[in-house]
């Protein structure tokens, strides 16, 4: 625990823009395995996970770095549906227009 406090405490010092720490746990392995308390530092979709814990004698340092998936916006999908319909029905309008009497002429 004195490792994440002086992480963060030099996190701070830095003053990194939206930068959020947290504690999460994650599982040693599998399913019914022990849990391993990591430091979670988060800055936009980018996640990045620090461990540190005493190994024997001596100590280990281990991360994970990954990426927030984007969250789903139905009311955006639903948006950009229409948009991409309303588009494609006015192309549909315009080549019946404009293509029809090419047809008719040939």
């Amino acid at each position: 625990m004195d490792f994440y406090a002086r992480v963060e405490k030099a996190l701070e010092k830095r003053q990194v823009p939206k930068l959020i720490a947290a504690r999460v746990d994650w599982r040693e392995g599998g399913f019914l395995s022990a849990k391993r308390e990591y430091l979670r530092l988060t800055r936009e979709r980018l996640a990045f996970d620090v461990c540190g814990a005493p190994f024997g004698t001596g100590f280990f340092v281990s991360w994970r770095f990954g990426e927030k998936p984007l969250k789903f916006r139905p009311l955006l999908l639903l948006i950009v549906a229409a948009l991409l319909a309303s588009i494609a029905y006015w192309m549909s309008d315009w080549v019946v227009v404009i293509g029809f009497p090419m047809i008719l002429c040939s």
